[in-house]
């Protein structure tokens, strides 16, 4: 999976890993394009229990999610550094 131009992303609710630069904190989380028909569509982030919100420094690239790890991969018995 490569990084792509954030203009290729899906705009249909797909969630997604996004890039977003910025001077002092580049950031990389889940987002997903949504539009609640309000004529205002944007990028949202996923990952609070509260609701989503809407991402306040736009993205540049997006690459899809992997997949979720298969049964028995990472357990217990994984070594952590």
């Amino acid at each position: 999976m490569n990084w792509q131009s954030i203009e290729t992303a899906p705009k249909d609710g797909t969630p997604v890993l996004l890039y977003s630069p910025d001077a002092e904190d580049p950031q990389v989380f889940v987002g997903r394009w949504l539009d609640f028909g309000d004529g205002e569509p944007a990028w949202y982030d996923w990952w609070r229990k509260d609701g989503c919100w809407p991402i306040d420094v736009q993205p540049t690239h997006w690459m899809p999610l992997p997949e979720s790890p298969s049964e028995g991969e990472g357990g217990s018995n994984a070594s952590t550094m």
